[in-house]
């Protein structure tokens, strides 16, 4: 099993490779068609396209890890002892409006307690992080 130290270091690389897909699609966000998930609540391509590339970059490092992510969390069944959180783009309101606020955060969780934090916003080039 890989250390928190490791993952630690994987989740940031991921959320900057994560931020800098979310950056682009942000300059072309005039262009993403956008769901409405309830009352000042939304969805776009982005938020999934980026959600799965964290995915795809958490299951190649950490592939017995159970994912949950914010665009997916209806389809999670897992009461796994690892779980990766995911909210691909936080702040998907300011995004969609041009507001250059909102980040990439993941986190994991080990046996129901919060070991690492990580988030990462692309347009000021400030990484977060704790564990």
């Amino acid at each position: 099993m890989a250390s928190i130290t490791s993952r630690y270091i994987v989740a940031q690389k991921i959320a900057r490779k994560a931020g800098e897909l979310a950056h682009d699609f942000f300059i072309r966000r005039r262009s993403l068609a956008i769901e409405a998930k309830g009352a000042q609540n939304y969805v776009t391509q982005a938020d999934r396209t980026v959600e799965q590339l964290i995915f795809d970059e958490l299951r190649r490092e950490f592939p017995s890890d159970a994912l949950l992510g914010e665009e997916s969390a209806s389809s999670f069944t897992a009461s796994e002892d690892r779980v990766w959180v995911i909210d691909p783009v936080d702040g998907t309101h300011n995004f969609l409006r041009g507001a250059r606020y909102y980040c990439v955060s993941i986190a994991y969780v080990e046996k129901g307690r919060r070991e690492i934090g990580v988030v990462f916003d692309p347009e000021h080039d400030e990484l977060f992080h704790a564990r």
